[in-house]
């Protein structure tokens, strides 16, 4: 196999280095490099940062939230929770099974005050479901009567540790002998938990259920039951039982559906990026047909010689595909080796952005977590080389081509 193309795989690598070549040949040649480099870095910059986001925000909705949750979808809430939680704990791949109950509250403290998503859980069932305990930071986990967990962002925020009372209003509002006001309560914050999840950490509040029952002055009845299962892959297997052994009016929601426009949207934009990106590398590409078609006629008389000595059209080809194919090798090599760099060293990175131009690249408010996720698979690495390099073996055929198809007398008297 070398010796098909030992030869001019010897002649293209003279050409590349050449050092009698025109000055303006190298200078294009090194651009077609770096071109191909720079997009190739991009490329896996961008598509390691949003993949890397899709997966950490699966990852730590199933850990905060559940794989399942069953609702009642004439939004009456679920009575009798107890028994069905019984039935749905002998379903086969559900580990466990906590009720819920969720809704808007405001939160009052002395350095502002801010409208919350309050949750009220069984902190003993919840633990077997979820992996809140797993991210609490300070204080306790299992707290009573009064007492709330609230997230790290939000107790930096307001400024807010363990032991100090916040009050939480709901919006419906209590009879009295002075009219209709809001119901209020005041709580100790016993826990500060840490998801990771901006969005999370600063806009949840955890409250003992009966807590939560005796403050909304209503029936015994939840919000929800969340469902933990001992594989999250099985979450559609598992609702449609579910869904069979309790009946209507009660539905099952896998953590997917609950948040799959998100997904979708991510999605979306990924395979929008690299469809733009690509396009990038094709235009870096163009530079190596540039380049060739330059090497082409600074060569001519050389081209004439090889025919006049007897090589083929294939054997002219392939001298200046294969230069091609180097510049789009190396350029691609250094274009992975330093996006891979980049995305290990990206908040380092990040830091020195802010550091020096004070804008913040990655806002925790707008982008949910609090450090720039960043994950490529091995198989998203090998897609983006493997089409850096065909994109530049296309750019190589047509100035190769018209190399292979010159005349040996005309290439000869090339001037």
């Amino acid at each position: 196999m070398m010796k098909w193309f030992q030869y001019e795989l010897f002649i293209s690598l003279r050409y590349l280095n050449s050092k009698r070549r025109e000055k303006f040949v190298p200078f294009i040649t090194l651009c077609s490099l770096l071109g191909i480099a720079i997009s190739v870095l991009t490329l896996i910059v961008v598509i390691g940062v949003m993949a890397g986001f899709e997966r950490d925000l699966k990852t730590k909705m199933i850990s905060m939230n559940s794989p399942l949750t069953i609702e009642n979808s004439m939004d009456a809430g679920i009575q009798q929770y107890n028994r069905i939680i019984s039935e749905v704990e002998t379903i086969e791949h559900v580990t466990a099974a906590a009720p819920f109950v969720i809704g808007e509250a405001l939160l009052r403290v002395a350095s502002g005050t801010k409208g919350i998503i309050l949750k009220g859980i069984d902190f003993h069932k919840e633990n077997r479901v979820t992996n809140l305990e797993k991210f609490l930071k300070r204080g306790e986990y299992q707290i009573t009567e009064k007492e709330v967990l609230i997230g790290q962002e939000l107790a930096y925020r307001y400024a807010l540790g363990i032991n100090d009372v916040v009050i939480l209003n709901l919006p419906m509002r209590s009879a009295t002998s002075f009219g209709l006001i809001p119901r209020e309560l005041k709580c100790t914050v016993k826990g500060i938990f840490s998801s990771g999840l901006y969005d999370f950490d600063m806009n949840f509040v955890f409250m003992p259920l009966d807590t939560y029952q005796k403050f909304l002055g209503g029936p015994d009845s939840v919000s929800g039951i969340s469902v933990g299962l001992d594989d999250f892959d099985r979450a559609f297997v598992v609702k449609d039982k579910i869904r069979a052994k309790i009946g209507y009016p009660y539905y099952p929601r896998t953590w997917f559906e609950r948040n799959e426009n998100l997904f979708r949207a991510i999605r979306t934009e990924k395979v929008v990026m690299f469809i733009i990106l690509v396009i990038a590398i094709v235009i870096a590409a163009f530079n190596i047909s540039s380049t060739l078609v330059m090497t082409v006629m600074e060569k001519t008389r050389d081209i004439g010689i090889f025919k006049s000595l007897g090589a083929t059209k294939l054997s002219i080809m392939k001298i200046f595909i294969f230069q091609g194919v180097m510049v789009g090798i190396i350029g691609t090599v250094i274009g992975v080796v330093s996006g891979h760099a980049l995305l290990d060293n990206l908040e380092l990175v990040a830091e020195f952005i802010t550091k020096i131009s004070g804008f913040e690249v990655f806002p925790k408010d707008i982008y949910l977590f609090d450090k720039i996720p960043a994950y490529i698979s091995t198989m998203d690495t090998m897609i983006i080389a493997i089409s850096s390099v065909l994109i530049s073996v296309i750019a190589s055929v047509y100035p190769a081509w018209k190399a292979s198809i010159l005349k040996p007398v005309e290439a000869l008297r090339y001037e």
